[in-house]
């Protein structure tokens, strides 16, 4: 699931900006124009990533935009990673580096503000263990089935709504003509 949150303090900032013109044949004339910035900035929301621990090349890709550019932050699990105060262009890549985490769960945000207000995007990075127990295949088509084989495979639980199985490190392989888990 993904979470945008818009937050902030709406501080109206009026820049004046005073446009002088001269003719042809010396008159002059000076427009004076206000320009308020009343625009969130925009943060696209890459998906959710997994990766097995010890593997490499991850990666968070956030593309931003704003017309009046401020700042970003990046948090993970709450705690500051890094900023960039020198975002001057409409557009910006921000890349953040995932590698190297060891196995768990992890909240990265970032926070993008600009003169009117903030905006924040979460990505949640899962790194999965090397420590796969591989099995031999099996098909399960029934209740009946199921049991046993959660039986044979030793998963926790039961099977009942108050005490389900518990199915770990299980890799799915379908074809085309699999319904699909349920």
């Amino acid at each position: 699931m993904k979470n945008r949150i818009v937050f902030g303090i709406v501080i109206v900032i009026i820049l004046l900006v005073s446009l002088p013109a001269t003719d042809v044949v010396g008159n002059q004339s000076i427009e004076n124009t206000a320009l308020v910035d009343n625009q969130a900035p925009i943060v696209d929301s890459p998906l959710d990533i997994i990766y097995v621990e010890g593997t490499t090349g991850h990666s968070i890709t956030w593309e931003i935009s704003d017309d009046d550019p401020g700042y970003w932050v990046i948090y993970r699990n709450g705690e500051y990673l890094t900023h960039g105060d020198d975002w001057i262009t409409y557009n910006e890549t921000v890349i953040q580096d995932v590698d190297g985490l060891s196995v768990g769960k992890y909240e990265y945000m970032i926070v993008v503000s600009d003169t009117y207000i903030n905006v924040t995007d979460l990505v949640w990075v899962t790194v999965l263990s090397t420590d796969i127990e591989i099995h031999t295949p099996f098909s399960i088509s029934g209740n009946t089935d199921f049991n046993d084989t959660a039986q044979a495979e030793g998963w926790v639980g039961n099977g009942t709504e108050s005490n389900p199985y518990i199915i770990e490190k299980l890799f799915i392989e379908a074809s085309y003509q699999s319904i699909g888990i349920y």
